[in-house]
């Protein structure tokens, strides 16, 4: 009787050298992690050359006028802040707008309260749609929030950059139409008037409670946590992008050639040995933060290859995109995709967007329409809407379905809720739009 032998099975193994585990971690890490791993090793390793002692600062130039360089005002926004109002216009100067939409932000941004709020109109001579557009960008800023009207247009602000928490659609809902009714604890009542269970409730009171309704008053005399972006992106003026790295973020990094000298002049012993280990660290950290910067503009030029409709349309230009498919492209794994995306921010004339925001589902197969179009088509169906006759969510998806967008009546709810637009029959008692 033949007796079976295990079958030899093969593996291919790879050995992570300390300098790849280093460009990995480094990789992983976002901008102001980044810096402060420089800052420390630069102050404990003298063999560690620095353009700037601290990254952090940068010496910021004379003021000037909107569209400025982008070098100039991403400068600016490293310098040391000088309190609410100086902290937002910081970020609007990073916008490029044209003067008119400029000056409309910063009147906007002028005639905020100490918590962030726009409790009366804007000195400057504004139209109520400017003032609108103006209060709309002013929302997207840091810290989320400033420049609302009221506390339930500030917490929908926070709560639309937690779009993903599977509490948000429920809280922002409950923050749109309910707010008194949290603000007497009456949960029985919540629960009966979105149709929740007691347990999905209490999440989404969490998620509010966890907001912050007065934003402004986080920023201080202390420099508060800006965002400084890791890419810059513009239009070329061809349909494409031209994309950099930020040059202020990381400064030029090499080895103090004073120190190299003595390592080489020294014979062996213990003061050999330690020069030749913070060597090590050194080179090790130049590697890593050049293969990190490779690897970010690799992974942001193929997502923006992919994502040329955003120039012109912004999210109705999104096409279906994931890292899979990214990583597919470039020939690299897909959990590498993932930490260049993770925490990392680009600067476009649209505003300041994570790398991971042009990653979105498909509505029906890779090359189909994809979620995030299919939200910014909604938004703008309802915007348009008559209030006496609002759009029921059949008719809107049988609208979308006559205009090539293959969705589904349950998937238009579920996403007219996750942007915290009430039901056809709230919105009839609701104003139109100006």
């Amino acid at each position: 009787m033949l007796q079976s032998t295990p079958s030899l099975k093969t593996a291919r193994r790879f050995a992570l050298t300390p300098g790849l585990k280093q460009s990995l971690r480094l990789l992983r890490l976002s901008g102001a992690d980044l810096r402060e791993e420089i800052r420390n090793l630069h102050e404990s390793n003298p063999l560690l050359e620095a353009e700037n002692t601290d990254p952090c600062e940068a010496q910021a130039p004379p003021p000037s006028a909107a569209g400025a360089h982008a070098g100039d005002a991403l400068e600016r926004i490293a310098a040391d802040d000088g309190g609410l109002r100086e902290h937002l216009s910081r970020q609007v100067a990073l916008l490029g707008l044209d003067e008119r939409r400029h000056a409309a932000a910063v009147a906007v941004i002028e005639a905020l309260d100490d918590d962030g709020y726009l409790r009366g109109a804007p000195d400057a001579a504004l139209t109520a749609e400017e003032t609108d557009a103006a209060v709309r960008l002013v929302l997207t800023l840091d810290p989320a929030g400033c420049g609302a009207r009221s506390p339930a247009e500030c917490l929908a602000a926070q709560l639309a950059r937690r779009e993903d928490d599977g509490a948000a659609a429920l809280a922002s809902a409950i923050v749109e139409q309910h707010l008194a009714m949290l603000a007497a604890r009456d949960h029985a009542a919540l629960c009966r008037a979105h149709g929740c269970s007691e347990a999905e409730l209490g999440a989404a009171v969490r998620l509010i409670r966890s907001l912050n309704p007065k934003p402004g008053s986080q920023i201080g005399g202390a420099a508060p946590p800006v965002v400084i972006p890791d890419l810059v992106a513009s239009d070329d003026g061809r349909g494409g992008w031209k994309l950099e790295l930020n040059p202020y973020l990381v400064p030029k990094l090499s080895v103090r050639k004073s120190y190299a000298q003595l390592l080489r002049q020294s014979g062996a012993g213990g003061d050999r040995e330690y020069l030749r280990e913070r060597l090590r660290e050194v080179r090790q950290l130049i590697y890593g933060v050049r293969s990190r910067n490779d690897t970010l503009l690799k992974v942001a030029r193929a997502i923006l290859g992919h994502q040329r409709g955003f120039i012109k349309r912004r999210e109705e230009g999104l096409k279906p995109l994931t890292a899979q498919r990214i990583a597919r492209q470039l020939s690299l794994h897909e959990s590498t995709v993932s930490r260049a995306t993770r925490e990392k921010y680009m600067m476009t004339p649209a505003g300041l967007y994570e790398l991971r925001y042009f990653f979105s589902s498909s509505l029906g197969g890779e090359n189909g329409h994809s979620a995030a179009a299919a939200k910014a088509r909604i938004r703008g169906l309802l915007s348009a809407e008559d209030r006496a006759s609002p759009l029921s969510d059949r008719q809107i998806a049988e609208r979308l379905n006559r205009d090539g967008v293959c969705i589904a009546r349950r998937t238009v709810a579920k996403y007219r809720e996750s942007m915290r637009i009430p039901v056809s029959s709230a919105r009839r008692a609701m104003p139109a739009p100006n």
